[in-house]
């Protein structure tokens, strides 16, 4: 009997204890008792109010940004301690292991919350750049790309509220919740033009109108980024030929006869390009050659232009980008064009060879206010052929490849005959 009496007493001192455990003495909450995914077992009404100045925090980087829980709890509060459990029921939870959880129905004004995501976009926006590369002092220089970064407004504003709704104050990496877009040229593919591949030259008479023309052509086609499979336009590129962008009256050849015309001259930048393209390798879309023979670069080499009627346009057919460079130095028109080492060791023979000539016919004519003679002396006429012929490691590749066929019309001896 003693010993039973003895177990009863302890039993009764037992749940004494498990009582004062689960219900502690006070306004305080007792065991297990959760509010949403918030534990406030043993926190008094007052301690508990605090939830309210809980805040979900949007973190990016080194940026944080809290945004305020705005629910007032009070109320809810107040119904957990008027549902408070008898000993008998705490006693049981507490045994049993039992939570008492508390999950109100939370009505979140995303209108609130989207100021706070408005504002961390502002901190995360990046505007796109795409890579750029560029010759400077005859050195490459690349800008880096890059990406267009902005968040995903209405996911990012999902969570959060859904983060109120649950009560869940943990931080949000915001990075989770970006869209980035890459640019179409990025820098490790702008990277690839590491060397310059061709440069050709060509003589320029210093300090004449068509130095000045050809110095406002070159300032067009420089740092001209050339993406596989990207047409070149030398017409679109040179722009608007005027006195307003800079050129001035040149010596044009038309048919026979010299004239002077805005722009005269520049296509000798056209032609000197040809001359580049062809030994990269390239072909053209579209190239005229002049009507008569032009005395600055070998013939069957020149592309004649004429603004909106002649034109030099191709494709870079490469597996690489490649940039055009052009400048006037002194009296050398240069053209310059850069692409991956890997171009190096393939070469291509350009031979131009004249497969017919035709003498110049004579003309007479009357002119009282002349002197007898030579009023303009002739000139041959030309039918040039193209040939290329490709090299890799100095070993001959494939067969000799025809360029074009052209024919230089020939020009007139003038004489003057007075009596």
């Amino acid at each position: 009997m003693k010993h039973i009496f003895i177990n009863i007493l302890i039993s009764i001192i037992g749940v004494y204890i498990g009582v004062l455990i689960v219900n502690p003495i006070g306004n305080k909450f007792g065991y297990n008792t959760y509010l949403q995914n918030i534990n406030i077992s043993g926190m008094s009404y007052e301690e508990a109010l605090l939830i309210e100045k809980e805040v979900v925090t949007l973190k990016y980087g080194n940026n944080f940004i809290e945004i305020p829980q705005t629910v007032p709890i009070d109320g809810i509060l107040q119904k957990i301690v008027e549902d408070k459990p008898t000993v008998l029921q705490s006693l049981l939870n507490y045994v049993l292991n039992i939570n008492m959880i508390y999950m109100p129905k939370i009505m979140i004004d995303e209108n609130i919350i989207l100021p706070y995501i408005e504002h961390m976009e502002e901190i995360v926006h990046q505007d796109i750049r795409v890579a750029s590369i560029q010759v400077i002092e005859d050195s490459l220089q690349i800008t880096e790309h890059n990406p267009l970064v902005t968040i995903n407004v209405d996911a990012l504003l999902e969570e959060t509220i859904s983060r109120f709704e649950v009560w869940d104050f943990t931080v949000i990496d915001v990075s989770k919740y970006l869209d980035i877009q890459k640019p179409s040229i990025d820098t490790k593919t702008i990277s690839q033009i590491d060397t310059k591949i061709i440069s050709i030259k060509t003589m320029v008479e210093p300090d004449s109108a068509e130095a000045t023309n050809l110095n406002v052509a070159t300032s067009k086609i420089s740092n001209i980024l050339l993406m596989p499979e990207e047409v070149f336009d030398y017409d679109k590129l040179i722009g608007d030929i005027t006195q307003q962008q800079g050129f001035v009256l040149g010596n044009v050849r038309v048919k026979e006869k010299m004239i002077d015309m805005i722009g005269g001259g520049i296509g000798q930048l056209s032609s000197t390009l040809y001359t580049a393209i062809l030994n990269l390798g390239l072909n053209p879309q579209e190239r005229h050659s002049n009507t008569v023979a032009i005395n600055y670069i070998p013939l069957g080499l020149d592309a004649a232009f004429s603004k909106d009627q002649l034109n030099l346009r191709f494709i870079n057919t490469l597996s690489y980008p490649i940039l055009i460079n052009s400048y006037l130095e002194d009296d050398e028109l240069t053209v310059d064009i850069y692409s991956n080492k890997a171009l190096e060791n393939i070469k291509y023979v350009i031979t131009t060879d004249i497969i017919e000539t035709t003498e110049p016919s004579t003309m007479y004519v009357y002119n009282q206010a002349q002197n007898n003679g030579v009023v303009t002396a002739g000139k041959n006429g030309y039918t040039v052929q193209v040939t290329r012929q490709q090299y890799i490691d100095k070993e001959p590749i494939g067969e000799l490849e025809l360029i074009s066929i052209d024919k230089y019309a020939m020009q007139s001896n003038i004489y003057n005959i007075v009596h």
